[in-house]
């Protein structure tokens, strides 16, 4: 499982927890329902859905207009917000300063699918963990 804190992550006993868990399982509670928890490839979801092997989504994950047309969302309970991280010595101000540089981003379809025609003109480095982002070396 991948550790998505404070979303769903795995706690020291190995258990399922965070706030999407906590949330769908008091819903759950309230409607007398039992849940199924799978994990499942983020970009399996809503394929699965699509295809009727799950019912429900729990995954941090935000609408679209793509998603829109075949699931449905709950309202948003959660907006982040994604920053450009550079050195000190090369400071960027905007997306045009990436323009042909090498980026390195998390490999996640929804950090990625923000902003695709900005994205267009860079060199991406699709990280599977942030940890691996510590060690990297990017222009």
């Amino acid at each position: 499982m991948q550790n998505m804190q404070p979303f769903e992550y795995l706690d020291s006993d190995g258990n399922l927890t965070g706030f999407d868990y906590e949330l769908l399982e008091a819903i759950a509670q309230e409607e007398n329902l039992e849940l199924e928890w799978k994990d499942m490839p983020f970009d399996s979801l809503v394929g699965s859905m699509e295809t009727g092997n799950i019912q429900i989504i729990a995954a941090a994950i935000g609408p679209t207009k793509e998603r829109e047309k075949s699931v449905d969302f709950s309202d948003v309970y959660y907006t982040g917000s994604q920053s450009i991280v550079s050195s000190q010595k090369t400071p960027l101000y905007d997306f045009a300063g990436l323009s042909g540089k090498r980026v390195a981003v998390w490999k996640d379809p929804r950090v990625i699918s923000l902003y695709p025609e900005r994205i267009q003109t860079m060199v991406l480095l699709k990280m599977q963990q942030l940890s691996a982002l510590k060690t990297l070396q990017v222009q």
